[in-house]
């Protein structure tokens, strides 16, 4: 009985590692999806759009398995241009908040705090100083 709760408490450790290793990559799809969501995308900008990131995962896909070891300047510079495709499917409203997300995945903020939302700690210091 003991090696039987041994045995599946090992192997829900190992299996917790595994999913954790490594984080997965969002598809295409859910790539659109996201953007759709927060940018409002019609569904000819969308098709677009995934279309895009269709052919970027291709291009990444072949560029991972040439030689074992991925040339990180090339995948810097087709990322950049794959974002430089789809800002050119975005209207002007849609690029500047496409910004924003570019701005908060690289600072590390998404998912941390709504932008729109105002910061408790930034509130009370202002109502203490109107007070005084």
């Amino acid at each position: 009985m003991y090696r039987t709760i041994m045995i599946a408490a090992i192997a829900v450790f190992i299996l917790s590692l595994l999913t954790f290793a490594q984080p997965q990559r969002l598809t295409p799809q859910e790539r659109v999806k996201a953007l759709t969501e927060r940018l409002n995308l019609t569904k000819d900008q969308a098709s677009q759009i995934e279309q895009i990131y269709i052919q970027a995962q291709d291009q990444m896909k072949k560029m991972s398995t040439t030689d074992g070891k991925p040339d990180r300047s090339a995948m810097r510079k087709m990322m950049q241009d794959t974002q430089t495709q789809v800002v050119n499917v975005l209207d002007d409203k849609q690029k500047v908040e496409f910004q924003k997300m570019q701005d908060e995945r690289r600072s590390g903020t998404q998912n941390k705090k709504p932008a729109n939302k105002p910061d408790s700690k930034a509130n009370t210091k202002a109502d203490s100083l109107k007070s005084e």
